[in-house]
């Protein structure tokens, strides 16, 4: 038997192990159950603030600091008699007895969807997403907007989350503070992960792709085919996730092709350029002579008050793409290589066929969220993330940190399997489905005789209405074929039981005993002496024969 004194420290041993073994697995963030726009719909990640846990939804996938909107948003009412902001969640500051800011800022530039202004206090409080960091930074801003290219200025309606940076602490006017993934892993405790990094798939709400955002690992049912990893930008804005982007062309995965005489196009980005993803960024940024291409053969229009394109909903066009297996594709030169390997990522149309809403239209408008800028922008904003993976591996902030980019899968996806990155890791898997798997019963594509996407709809409206008169006549038709075939049936029918009926009289005659005087084959006999000779009845009389 084993002393009590052992097994307690055995067990304690194992707790201990097992407590170790359970705080550096990776950590799956749940999302928000509410979805956002303007120019959505996109999904969001819900955090707690302060020392109240005021709720508020962010965008996943910022540097640094993340932003939130104070409650004095909500006074400007020069921008909007709605404060927008108010939907996905504003922090009253005074209200947190764990937070510290610092003044408020003047006016400076911001750039949400667009550039702007902002006006903040740099904030460090507790931000609790199902694990807590505290003296997290914030950008808290007390008022901010943004100017499309029609001049005019729109409200901000959602704040960002920030998933790391090349350094430990993001430090402000002498203040170190922490990054949620950071505080995570360098001073967690029993809530530490893996490593300093996350794993990154948006999804999509029309397409009911849930989010998924894993710290210090990654859910590998996300990623499919190749992978790509590549360093961290150093310069510029530090913390970039630059690639080389060598191509944009479109394509149909399955079925025939709604573009008429082409399933394949390539060529549509002129020459490589460096593309930065940006997941805190809704659009798909490039210069308009590059939207232009692309939306040639698209049924849009380009509005230049907000300098992007809107579906016309109208055109037969418009549900052959947006429904079928079509897709936008963006090539780039994988693992950081010139040339010798390619990376290819697939957005389906059915992705890029995004709302609009207020305060951006006054009523809910379609379109394709190809944003053309008037200089060199090449930016791959949520649009195009709702069909890539991203991951960083911000190592241990000694700025030498990895991302990964591969394509993500559709609604088909398998079941997750959570996977951790470790600190020196410099690629990661994917896992083995196939992208047309993940999609396959979730778009519609074209019949394989041959699109009709040409014909006009009155001409499919004849057509159809061509095809039902057909059918009716096929159906009066079987109808006549199968009443005759019953008449018969049945004429023959009652043809073979009254033949039946005289074989049954007939039989029952045979069964009668024979008269000896006409049985057959029998010699003459002379009648008995009580026998009645035969007689001829006369013609006037009825005799019953004997």
């Amino acid at each position: 038997m084993i002393r009590p004194s052992f097994s307690s420290a055995l067990l304690g041993l194992l707790a201990l192990v097992g407590s170790v073994d359970a705080a550096t697995r990776p950590y799956t963030v749940t999302w928000s159950e509410t979805s956002h726009g303007p120019d959505g719909p996109w999904q969001a990640i819900t955090v707690k603030v302060g020392s109240k846990n005021q709720a508020i939804d962010l965008y996943p996938g910022d540097k640094w600091d993340s932003s939130i909107f104070l409650d004095q948003i909500c006074d400007n009412k020069t921008l909007s008699e709605i404060c927008y902001a108010e939907r996905a969640g504003t922090f009253n500051m005074n209200a947190s007895t764990t937070e510290t800011h610092q003044s408020e800022s003047p006016w400076m530039d911001q750039t949400w969807n667009v550039p702007g202004q902002r006006r903040f206090s740099a904030l460090a409080d507790r931000i609790d997403f199902g694990r807590k960091v505290d003296n997290v930074s914030i950008s808290a801003l007390y008022d901010t907007y943004q100017t499309y290219p029609n001049g005019r200025a729109y409200p901000v309606s959602v704040g960002t989350l920030s998933l790391g940076a090349p350094q430990r602490y993001h430090t402000t006017n002498g203040k170190q503070m922490n990054m949620i993934t950071a505080g995570l892993y360098f001073a967690g405790g029993g809530q530490s992960i893996p490593s300093y990094s996350y794993g990154m798939h948006i999804g999509s709400v029309n397409a009911k792709i849930d989010g998924s955002l894993v710290l210090g690992g990654f859910d590998q049912s996300r990623l499919v085919g190749d992978v790509s990893a590549q360093p961290v930008s150093t310069t510029g804005v530090s913390g970039e996730l630059g690639i080389r982007m060598t191509d944009i062309g479109i394509g149909v995965a399955a079925g025939s092709s709604p573009f008429g005489n082409y399933t394949t196009k390539n060529g549509l980005l002129g020459s490589a350029q460096t593309a930065v993803i940006d997941p805190v960024r809704p659009y798909i940024y490039l210069p308009k002579a590059t939207c232009d291409a692309i939306t040639a053969d698209l049924p849009v229009t380009y509005n230049e008050s907000l300098g992007l394109y809107f579906w016309n909903t109208d055109d037969s066009k418009y549900k052959d793409i947006t429904t079928s297996a079509t897709y936008l594709s963006f090539s780039f030169y994988g693992n950081n290589t010139a040339g010798l390997t390619t990376t290819t990522i697939k957005v389906p149309f059915k992705l890029l066929d995004l709302t609009l809403q207020e305060p951006l239209v006054s009523t809910n408008t379609s379109y394709f969220p190809c944003f053309a800028s008037d200089d060199d922008t090449y930016i791959l904003g949520r649009a195009f993330l709702q069909a890539a993976f991203i991951g960083v591996n911000w190592k241990d902030a000694n700025n030498d940190a990895i991302w990964f980019l591969a394509q993500a899968p559709g609604p088909g996806f398998p079941v997750p399997s959570l996977q951790s990155i470790e600190p020196n890791d410099t690629m990661i898997q994917a896992s083995r489905s196939t992208w047309e798997q993940t999609w396959n019963g979730n778009w519609d594509p074209l019949g394989d005789s041959g699109s009709d996407s040409g014909l006009s709809t009155g001409a499919k409206a004849g057509i159809g209405v061509g095809c039902a008169i057909a059918g009716l006549i096929l159906i009066g038709a079987l109808a006549w074929v199968l009443a005759l075939r019953r008449r018969r049936n049945a004429a023959a029918a009652a043809t073979a039981a009254q033949s039946s009926t005289d074989s049954q009289y007939q039989t029952s005659l045979a069964a009668k005993p024979a008269d000896p005087l006409i049985a057959k084959n029998s010699a003459p006999v002379e009648l008995g002496p009580n026998a009645q000779p035969p007689q001829e009845a006369p013609t006037n009389q009825r005799y019953e024969l004997g």
